[in-house]
């Protein structure tokens, strides 16, 4: 079937009452899909999903292939793309906005070309994923929250933000809900919150490490010489609820966060000797958590791990995209995203980005069937611009920048 007789991936879906959204991690289902049905377009009650299915509708059905910028047949794109990867001194897949099977098909890309693969919210997954590697973690799951928290605790944002539906995701305000009482702490409380439960604010110093610091010895009623007073209230709720989740949200956290989400989680172990407690985690859109634990089950180890001729790599920090860019010139970088046409997050530096949506293994195929040397000389950050499934964006010629 041609590109001009495909039909559409919003019309091939309106045909459906109800899908499953993919535009963020609370992945709702009980959303309106005939986008083309003003009725029903107007029936949806997310403005994130709203906004990504307006523009989808508008990009076309596909996409066509480029190289350096320019209009190429598809042969040729996948023919190029193989060639120029197997001339990169290291390889980065970056971006990675995908499903389970796209992530699949970027760890064996991986496996045979040594690349370090990491998620365009890589910072934000990161925090999370570093506090668990440390010290573990109590996660609760949203079916979890609710039907069975008495108390929510949201740290640092007002969830809303990027999740427009997380409340009503977990049933607040909604007739049989078991939540009593939710708390915003360091961040205030979205409009339209409902009358029941009740709502707090703890406005905190304004150190969030501070204040969980503080919250984390009042859990586990150590003498203080001088306390917030909200906090100790706070932290009374917290032992007296039978079941309390605690929210964050990665995007939000600051640089070091990994710290927060620790202090968060030292807080959840100490009300679980004598209650029940439990966090939520809120990020991994864009397929975040699919590609990280479809790299982990396939691999053994997360995103930001490379994947060489002598083993794997490991390392959260060093094999950041931007940090990569910045300081490792022979670094050539390809970034995939296929859920949403939105502009790519691209890098600082590099101000230039193409598509084109085709099967992955295509590209695999033609991959070189070489052994993987370096390092090469620096000048390989010249890169195709070729996204099978998704965008592409890379550090090539056009883009004078990455010098």
């Amino acid at each position: 079937m041609s590109a001009a007789a495909r039909p559409s991936p919003i019309d091939a879906q309106s045909a459906r009452a109800h899908w499953t959204c993919p535009f963020c991690a609370l992945l709702c289902d009980d959303l309106a899909t005939a986008h083309s049905d003003p009725a029903a377009a107007s029936s949806n009650p997310c403005p994130r999903s709203k906004a990504s299915l307006s523009r989808l509708a508008a990009a076309p059905a596909a996409a066509p292939a480029l190289i350096d910028g320019q209009s190429a047949p598809l042969d040729a794109a996948l023919d190029a793309a193989a060639q120029r990867l197997a001339s990169w001194s290291q390889p980065l897949l970056a971006g990675l906005a995908t499903d389970i099977a796209g992530a699949r098909a970027v760890f064996r890309l991986a496996a045979r070309t040594g690349a370090i693969c990491d998620h365009m919210d890589g910072a934000g997954l990161m925090h999370g994923l570093r506090a668990l590697q440390d010290r573990g973690q109590f996660i609760a799951t949203l079916a979890e929250l609710r039907s069975r928290a008495e108390l929510v605790v949201c740290i640092g944002t007002s969830a809303v933000e990027r999740f427009p539906l997380f409340f009503r995701r977990i049933g607040i305000g909604q007739p049989g809900s078991p939540c009593q009482r939710v708390v915003f702490l360091g961040s205030v409380p979205p409009a339209g919150m409902p009358a029941n439960p009740v709502v707090d604010v703890v406005p905190g110093s304004g150190d969030l490490c501070a204040d969980l610091q503080q919250l984390n010895a009042l859990a586990a009623q150590q003498w203080l010489g001088q306390t917030d007073a909200a906090l100790r209230q706070l932290a009374e709720h917290l032992r007296e609820a039978r079941y309390a989740v605690l929210v964050w949200e990665a995007a939000a956290l600051p640089a070091e966060g990994a710290l927060i989400v620790e202090a968060i989680n030292r807080l959840v172990g100490t009300l679980n000797r004598s209650t029940r407690a439990a966090t939520l985690g809120l990020g991994g859109s864009d397929g975040g958590h699919s590609v990280n634990q479809t790299l982990t089950w396939l691999s053994g180890l997360p995103l930001r791990t490379r994947v060489a001729h002598d083993g794997l790599q490991h390392e959260p920090h060093r094999f950041d995209t931007t940090r990569l860019l910045r300081k490792a010139p022979s670094t050539a970088l390809g970034g995939f995203r296929g859920f949403d046409r939105r502009g790519p997050r691209r890098p600082a530096r590099c101000r230039w980005s193409c598509s084109l949506r085709q099967p992955w293994r295509r590209w695999c195929a033609r991959r070189p069937a070489c052994s993987f040397r370096w390092p090469r000389q620096a000048s390989t950050r010249r890169a195709i611009c070729f996204a099978p499934m998704a965008r592409w964006w890379c550090p090539c010629s056009p883009c004078a920048t990455m010098r």
